[in-house]
């Protein structure tokens, strides 16, 4: 499977512990959770009266009650080797991890199907990544109207017995190492090939038959050192109801269509799937429209990522590197200068660095379409638009009189059938956002009472066109 790696090593002394105490949300089913675990080989019998298998937050209010009655509760070894050595009845240090890195999209893939698993595996033993406290869940959006509860420090016993199971004892492990998200699964040392396919299979089920992200439409940000997608409505907007050029269109639909029919062509002969467009106009021509209109037209089963203009150059690396698993993918980047800038005048940021590595074909072949925004093509570095990076460049300018009185009568149709010709002729250089203005202005002022005079009135006061105040303020 690409983009995995498998280490076989021997348990390691567990990490600090990572709880904070607080009670945690109730698990996905009726499994076992437990405070701590012995660090003998095999489970001696315990009396009815032992703590070490409740939740650390039973235990410590137990413990409160008790020194209040002068009582005492032994702690029990912090520990995850010896959780481990207790669930697979072996020595410590005596088992076999088979591990791999969750980078990019994975560790939600991955977290929300050791959610599903833990759902059927009735009888799994959960703690912490340490093996001494309770587990840790957090929310994972799936849909725009669906979060599961799936966990992000995690070591869950998973009997052979258990028909959901893996069909050997194994322990499961989600955890933060060197500062990258792992998932790891321990079992015993005649068992690690089984455990390698099980890992194996597992997270291929979580990249591709349960993979929620693909074909939807998504937030992107960066939390931290993570990626966070949160789920939005897709787009209805019709090209009918904007007004472009013949030639924007045609552009257009060269590069979406070409792609969504030709694209695994591309792949397969070695070319590349990967498409950039950049449209250019100065504010109000409808940048944004446009995109909208785009990822309306989107062949159905497209993944749209509509990016943050806050992301860092490290979430962008880590959200084209997770692009693969989700092709078809559209990424919509309002205000491309923003994020890049020119070298030659100073603005560029580790951004570009990041485009020129990603745009330049050295992510793994997928069906990627970039669609960016910029209201100045000249504040764009150069290396950024050449073809296999920004391969197609439209520019929308400020509507033509005929385009104006189109503009104006799809905006007054609702009020009534004016005539918006003198209007049109007399703003020119207006944009869409310009003539939207017009109308609502003569709206508030005259409401039903508003005529082709009094529209033309209120278009030539100007009082539409935004200004920058001049003088000296306190």
């Amino acid at each position: 499977m690409s983009g995995s790696t498998f280490t076989v090593t021997p348990l390691a002394a567990a990490p600090s512990p990572g709880a904070n105490g607080a009670i945690p949300p109730t698990p996905p089913n009726q499994a076992r959770v437990v405070a701590a675990a012995p660090t003998t080989a095999t489970a001696p019998t315990l009396p009815s009266a032992d703590l070490r298998d409740e939740a650390q937050y039973v235990r410590e209010t137990l413990a409160a009650l008790g020194r209040l009655l002068g009582a005492a509760i032994t702690p029990t070894p912090r520990n995850l080797d010896g959780f481990v050595a207790q669930h697979l009845k072996i020595a410590p240090g005596r088992a076999t991890v088979i591990s791999s890195s969750l980078p990019g999209l994975d560790f939600n893939l991955v977290a929300v199907r050791v959610a599903r698993l833990l759902e059927q595996v009735r009888a799994a033993t959960l703690a912490d990544d340490t093996g001494t406290a309770s587990p840790g869940f957090e929310l994972v959006w799936t849909d725009v109207d669906e979060q599961v509860a799936a966990p992000n420090d995690l070591a869950a016993h998973i009997p052979a017995d258990e028909p959901a199971g893996f069909g050997f004892d194994a322990v499961l492990v989600m955890t933060w190492r060197s500062g990258a998200r792992m998932i790891g699964l321990h079992a015993r040392r005649e068992d690690a090939d089984r455990a390698r396919v099980a890992l194996a299979a597992l997270l291929d089920r979580a990249r591709t038959r349960d993979n929620f992200y693909r074909g939807k439409s998504w937030q992107v940000s960066v939390d931290g050192r993570a990626l966070q997608l949160t789920p939005m409505a897709r787009t209805t907007r019709a090209r009918a109801e904007l007004v472009h050029t013949a030639e924007v269109w045609s552009e257009l639909d060269a590069n979406l269509l070409g792609l969504a029919r030709h694209g695994e062509l591309l792949v397969s002969a070695g070319l590349g799937a990967a498409r950039g467009i950049l449209i250019v106009g100065p504010p109000g021509v409808g940048k944004t429209a446009l995109c909208r209109v785009i990822a309306s037209e989107l062949p159905a089963g497209t993944t749209v990522l509509t990016v943050d203009s806050h992301i860092d150059a490290s979430g962008l690396a880590a959200l084209y590197e997770a692009l693969p698993p989700i092709a078809p993918v559209a990424v919509f980047l309002d205000d491309l200068d923003l994020l890049a800038g020119d070298r030659r005048v100073g603005t560029s940021s580790p951004l570009l660095r990041e485009f020129l590595t990603h745009l330049d074909g050295f992510t793994p072949p997928a069906p990627v379409i970039t669609v960016a925004t910029t209201n100045v093509a000249k504040t764009i570095d150069p290396a950024l638009i050449r073809p296999g990076r920004f391969d197609s460049v439209i520019e929308i300018g400020p509507p033509s009189q005929p385009s104006r009185a189109e503009i104006l009568r799809r905006y007054l149709a609702p009020i009534g059938d004016l005539d918006v010709e003198p209007v049109a002729a007399a703003t020119d250089g207006a944009t869409g956002a310009d003539l939207r203005e017009i109308v609502r202005r003569a709206v508030l002022e005259f409401g039903a009472e508003l005529t082709s005079e009094r529209l033309a009135q209120v278009a030539s006061s100007l009082r539409w066109k935004a200004k920058v105040p001049i003088g000296q303020y306190l």
